[in-house]
């Protein structure tokens, strides 16, 4: 709607351009959000819920190593934390396994 109110163009990327968008909206579903729904057959659903936090960290990490962008202090102090609950979890999953 914005877009239409600006009168910003819609269509005139080049087809690298179009490359990108597919794969920026293709991938992430199909892999990562099917992935997800293939592991509530195996973990709980709570614990799923809980490593779904690591998806911004690793999207972090993809920038990092791709586009040379540098995170703050802390952003990494925040993946850290945010990296050890996800592993009290895991540890808490392995333990209902048992």
């Amino acid at each position: 709607m914005v877009s239409i109110i600006t009168r910003q163009k819609l269509f005139a990327y080049d087809k690298t351009t179009y490359t990108y968008f597919f794969l920026i909206a293709f991938l992430p579903q199909i892999i990562g959000h099917t992935s997800y729904n293939w592991a509530l057959k195996y973990f709980s659903t709570p614990f799923i819920a809980v490593s779904i936090l690591g998806e911004p960290i690793f999207a972090s990490l993809f920038a990092f190593l791709l586009l040379k962008e540098k995170p703050a202090s802390l952003e990494i102090l925040g993946a850290v934390l945010i990296m050890f609950g996800i592993y009290l979890s895991a540890k808490q999953e392995s333990l209902r396994n048992i």
